[in-house]
């Protein structure tokens, strides 16, 4: 398996994940097996964090100045999370489903820290990785050797650590640590050309089993917390690289393509897809939602809705940051 498959699928990748966060988003009352489906949705944001973790070193490579690359990654996501932030908190408190002080602290990807409110957590969670980012690449770049010892030993202790209820509200970020450690790992593995080994092949088809024992020890059809996120972590790499492939094979494909298409917008999709599915849920409220019982339509409009809506604010932004940087 060449890992360089990653990086050329990267876009994909994204989509794909996005697919599959989007799907763990709605609230169709699905059958019993589709259900099941649903639940491992949230493996996309393992995903998500992976193929962040990978591109952040072709970020670096490419201006490898702290300043510069925390500038970049900070204004780069703000410039889109802000406006739509400060908008919905504004709603939040004119209908008082929040207050003041609290929409301030969401707005400002503090609330997440303090009592595990999820709204954008991903936001709050993907900013930390970015300011810890310059650290991990120097002493990579110092020692290479120390620079893996001490990412092993952040796995280990963040699966520990979660494992165990510390921190439990947020337990659905460190979880997530290994997946972005992971990725930065991958990615400079790939910027040095190198391949795998046999004895990484070998240690992916060992996670791969674990991972799969797993979902059969916790009982599949339940999804215990927090073990869970635990056969997240040893199934991220075996997945990650069994995706690349398959893109690798259906390259050009329409599937490929509309996967590619919904990497470039996963950011804005992810800002949208559950304030449309409320928006839509309340209207239709108001409507007298009989006709829908199984919110089958009501996740329709909101899915298409979502999409539109973030290619067109996508768009905006860009359009808006591109004209600022001409000035």
């Amino acid at each position: 398996m060449k890992i360089s498959k990653i990086s050329t699928h990267r876009a994909p990748l994204m989509g794909f994940a996005m697919i599959m966060i989007i799907i763990f988003h709605t609230d169709i009352i699905y059958p019993h097996w589709l259900d099941l489906i649903k639940n491992f949705g949230d493996f996309g944001v393992n995903l998500f964090f992976a193929i962040s973790g990978f591109s952040m070193c072709y970020a670096w490579k490419k201006n490898p100045d702290t300043k510069i690359f925390l500038k970049n990654r900070l204004l780069r996501i703000l410039v889109y999370v802000l406006p739509i932030s400060i908008l919905w908190n504004l709603f939040a408190i004119a209908i008082k489903e929040t207050t003041i002080a609290s929409a301030v602290l969401k707005i400002l990807t503090l609330q997440y820290w303090i009592d595990g409110n999820l709204f954008q957590w991903f936001v709050s969670a993907i900013i930390i990785f970015y300011l810890i980012t310059p650290l991990w690449m120097k002493l990579y770049d110092r020692s290479r050797n120390l620079c893996f010892v001490v990412t092993l030993l952040i796995i280990l202790i963040s699966c520990i650590i979660a494992s165990f209820g510390m921190f439990n509200h947020t337990e659905g970020f460190v979880f997530r640590i290994p997946a972005y450690f992971i990725g930065l790992v991958l990615g400079k593995i790939v910027i040095r050309e190198k391949e795998l080994s046999v004895y990484i092949n070998i240690t992916f088809v060992v996670l791969l089993i674990v991972g799969i024992v797993g979902f059969g020890f916790i009982h599949f059809d339940t999804l215990l917390y927090p073990w869970k996120y635990l056969v997240y972590v040893f199934l991220t790499i075996p997945v990650l690289f069994i995706l690349a492939s398959v893109f690798d094979l259906i390259k050009g494909k329409i599937i490929y393509k509309m996967c590619a298409l919904g990497g470039v917008i996963t950011l804005e999709t992810y800002l949208f897809q559950e304030k449309i599915l409320k928006i839509v849920h309340f209207v239709c409220g108001k409507v007298n939602n009989t006709f829908d019982q199984k919110n089958i339509i009501i996740n329709i409009v909101t899915i298409v809705l979502t999409i539109v809506i973030a290619v067109v604010y996508h768009k905006i932004v860009n359009k808006v940051t591109k004209s600022r940087e001409k000035r």
